[in-house]
């Protein structure tokens, strides 16, 4: 039971991996940047490689468990689960962009541009 609508997230996210795919493709196809990925050093596409990677396993497996454990809080899991799914998404981008120091060079609210 906990595990019913994997099939259906498996289907949504392969055929919308097709539609990113061949959109960002022919972006890079018309704007003649794929050499910007050939350009680079091999540690930073390796890099960049494992970046894909990790992010590939963990959107979908944030979307899995989310699942399984709305089916597990049972009757209360369709109203607690997603807040806490979106609660925890919202947060851990937050802690990485200030570990990552994202907003180093820009300007404070307010500021004229």
């Amino acid at each position: 039971k906990t595990a019913a609508a994997m099939p259906i997230w498996l289907l949504c996210f392969i055929f919308n991996a097709v539609g990113h795919l061949s959109y960002s493709s022919y972006l890079l196809c018309v704007k003649g940047t794929w050499r910007a990925f050939v350009t680079t050093s091999r540690t930073e596409s390796a890099h960049a490689l494992c970046l894909c990677a990790a992010m590939a396993v963990g959107m979908p497996a944030h979307i899995h468990l989310y699942g399984i454990g709305a089916v597990l809080l049972g009757d209360m899991g369709a109203v607690f689960a997603w807040p806490v799914v979106m609660s925890s998404t919202v947060l851990t981008a937050q802690v990485w962009s200030l570990v990552l120091r994202e907003w180093r060079g820009g300007t404070p609210p307010g500021a004229p541009p």
